[in-house]
Parts: structure tokens; C-alpha cells; sequence
């Protein structure tokens, strides 16, 4: 396999993962806002939205790079 081949699956299995962290860190924020937590203050909004990407790390453990 050539080198452009290799460069083009890193780039399409980054990009897979990216758009599947994404996709779960939109529904942290989803369960959050249905519980009328994350609308309230952006402090509170970043402390309660971390604290659940946290959890969800335990399932999903490439979560915690999206926390810095």
C-alpha cells in the first residue's frame, strides 16, 4: 500500500472517530438540557457537561481527549 492510500485511511478512520465522539458529546448535552441543567449559567454548563463526558468515558474512553 502506497503512502497517499495509508495517509487517506488515517484521515477517513480520524475523521469516523471524530464524528462519533461528536455525535456522543451532543447527546451529553441533549440529556443535560432535557434536565434543565445545562441552560442555566456557562460555569455550571461546563462543570455539569464534564462531569457527564466523564462518565460516559467509562463507556467510551476517547471521550476523555475531548475534556481538555
Amino acid at each position: 500500500m502506497n503512502v497517499g492510500a495509508q495517509l487517506d485511511n488515517k484521515y477517513k478512520d480520524d475523521q469516523k472517530l471524530h464524528r462519533y465522539l461528536l455525535l456522543k458529546q451532543l447527546s451529553s448535552f441533549k440529556f443535560l438540557a432535557r434536565q434543565d441543567v445545562a441552560l442555566r449559567r456557562h460555569e455550571r454548563m461546563d462543570r455539569n457537561l464534564i462531569q457527564q463526558l466523564k462518565t460516559r468515558s467509562e463507556d467510551v474512553p476517547e471521550l476523555v481527549n475531548c475534556m481538555d
